[in-house]
């Protein structure tokens, strides 16, 4: 469980067991172990918000377990605090890793998107991607500028392989997805990435 020092207890607490519980009932301990594909969970809505609650706690803290810390957008952490939920600018996928490597490991770029609105010329806006696997557990988290809403990404990042569960999406799906996310493309799409439209 993340609980960096620099927050209060009462953070700590609300960042930390409630989103961990609501996580773990939707399978994600059982997720992080190691699996050879043959046990599905079947994901609702329900559970997919859980699990990108959680992997957006996990992109809201990750700035402060850096090397040189950083801190995270106050606004970011103000609406996660108040709707315990991933900020609206905020975009969040999950899928399979399959690498028996490293337990973990965490990516983190900026990047910069082009926002089109009808009658407007297109604006450009920077954002973060944190890319990080936990055991087979794959996130991808997309943090936008505060002032602006999410765009989401067509087709899904890593060629399908990831489903969004962020913004919210409709229906169920069984995880692990397919096909599992090798470390080779991994390595390409955390580095590299994919465009933003």
């Amino acid at each position: 469980m993340l609980r960096p020092r620099i927050l209060c207890a009462d953070c700590n607490e609300l960042l930390g067991k409630e989103v961990e519980e609501r996580a773990e009932a939707a399978g994600l301990g059982m997720m992080l172990r190691p699996s050879d594909g043959t046990t599905l969970y079947r994901l609702t809505q329900k559970d997919q918000r859980a699990l990108a609650t959680w992997a957006a706690k996990v992109a809201l803290l990750e700035p402060y377990m850096r090397i040189r810390p950083t801190s995270a957008d106050p606004q970011h952490l103000a609406d996660f605090r108040e709707h315990l939920r991933p900020p609206p600018t905020f975009a969040v996928w999950f899928g399979a890793y399959s690498g028996k490597g490293p337990y973990s490991r965490f990516v983190h770029r900026t990047t910069e998107i082009t926002v089109t609105a009808p009658h407007q010329p297109p604006q450009k806006y920077p954002g973060e991607i944190l890319t990080f696997y936990i055991g087979h557990a794959l996130f991808q988290v997309f943090k936008g500028q505060t002032a602006r809403p999410h765009t989401v990404r067509s087709p899904d990042p890593f060629g399908g392989a990831l489903v969004r569960i962020w913004p919210p999406r409709s229906g169920e799906f069984l995880w692990p997805t397919w096909p599992w996310v090798t470390p080779e493309t991994f390595a390409f799409f955390a580095l590299v990435g994919v465009p933003l439209p």
